[in-house]
């Protein structure tokens, strides 16, 4: 039976529980991921990293490799590695993540260096000798296009080609993050598109193309000039209709008017540059001439004055009246001195024969006139 009793020992020193002297081992878990960027205010086309640690339940650091992402990539964008580049003006979120674990930082982007202009809003409406209608409010821009909001002094010019010519403010200083003109525009002819540019040192300029639109004013007494500018006008009226105009050299009143006319339907007014002022009355808005006021040269027409080879070809006409009052008058100019050629007050029908050299023709209570082939 000894040899029961040693084996029992054998098993007892194997198989009895006892202390082994190890502790177990303990696996790190990412609890938590701090992210930080060098710097959270970065101009546009400048770069800044971020950083990205992470840590276990211990509180020790761990290996990680987070992914990063933008709230907005058109603000500010980053690659894998953490570089960070801004680029739109504005304020984007930059966020890394590792497994279940975020961290995010804010990050605002400012504008770069100024290296150009931009129109922030383009002029309309150009008025042939008259101020525009919208006013040019020009920027300075970074490489991006940013607006540079710290510019508050350069200066910016607008120029036309010599063609034409710029009338009112020129120029104006950068105020408030922008420049914009008072009163600018332009003369130039009527329908021609102009290239307005504007400059300001060795900024890249910045340009438009704008169509130049008749000049229109209504009735009363205006400055030539600062108020009407010189050049051709119609007012189209009804035959039954008197417009009245005058063209003044003064406005005392005493011998005041240079020229004048009176009658009904179109009426056209050339205003010279040496005229002091313009006075109206029963007219519809008179308007810078562009194109005809009939249908075709060799369409019958009624009462009112009419451009030669614009509006009634040369040619034999004959009116379709019956009255004893027809009055007809082949002109020269339009402004009214020292203006007909020939003239015929009568009874109608009447027959008159205008030439290729009249400038215009003038018509009164002689009903229609048809041309004679």
């Amino acid at each position: 039976m000894r040899w029961m009793l040693w084996v029992c020992v054998l098993v007892l020193c194997a198989c009895g529980g006892g202390d082994s002297g190890t502790e177990p081992r303990v696996v790190p878990l990412l609890t938590r991921i701090e992210m930080t960027v060098a710097a959270t205010v970065i101009s546009s086309g400048v770069s800044t990293s971020a950083t990205v640690r992470g840590f276990d339940q211990t509180g020790a650091q761990m290996a990680i490799a987070p992914t990063f992402a933008s709230s907005d990539p058109t603000i500010a964008r980053v690659d894998a590695s953490g570089v960070i580049t801004g680029a739109r003006a504005g304020q984007a979120t930059i966020s890394a993540a590792a497994g279940a674990r975020f961290a995010t930082s804010s990050i605002a982007v400012i504008a770069g260096a100024p290296v150009a202009l931009a129109l922030e809003r383009p002029a309309a409406g150009a008025i042939n000798g008259g101020a525009f209608t919208t006013q040019p409010r020009v920027a300075v821009v970074d490489a991006i296009g940013n607006v540079v909001t710290a510019d508050n002094s350069s200066v910016v010019t607008l120029s036309i080609p010599t063609a034409a010519g710029t009338i009112g403010t020129l120029s104006q200083t950068v105020t408030a993050r922008v420049a914009t003109f008072v009163a600018a525009g332009l003369r130039g002819p009527l329908g021609s598109s102009q290239t307005l540019t504007f400059r300001s040192g060795s900024l890249r300029e910045v340009s438009q193309q704008l169509a130049v639109l008749p000049f229109s004013f209504a009735n009363g007494t205006r400055l030539i000039g600062s108020g009407v500018p010189a050049g051709t006008y119609r007012s189209t009226n009804p035959p039954d209709a008197l417009c009245y105009w005058a063209r003044l050299r003064n406005l005392t009143g005493v011998q005041d008017i240079i020229a004048n006319d009176v009658g009904g339907g179109p009426r056209l007014l050339q205003i010279l540059p040496s005229d002091l002022a313009v006075q109206s009355s029963g007219c519809a808005p008179w308007t810078e001439v562009v194109g005809a006021v009939t249908s075709s040269p060799t369409s019958p027409f009624a009462d009112g004055v009419f451009l030669v080879g614009t509006d009634v070809q040369s040619g034999t006409w004959q009116s379709s009246g019956t009255g004893t009052a027809c009055y007809w008058a082949r002109l020269r100019n339009v402004n009214g001195t020292q203006d007909i050629i020939a003239n015929n007050f009568g009874a109608s029908p009447a027959i008159v024969t205008i030439l290729p050299t009249d400038v215009a023709f003038e018509s009164s209570s002689c009903g229609t006139w048809t041309r004679i082939p």
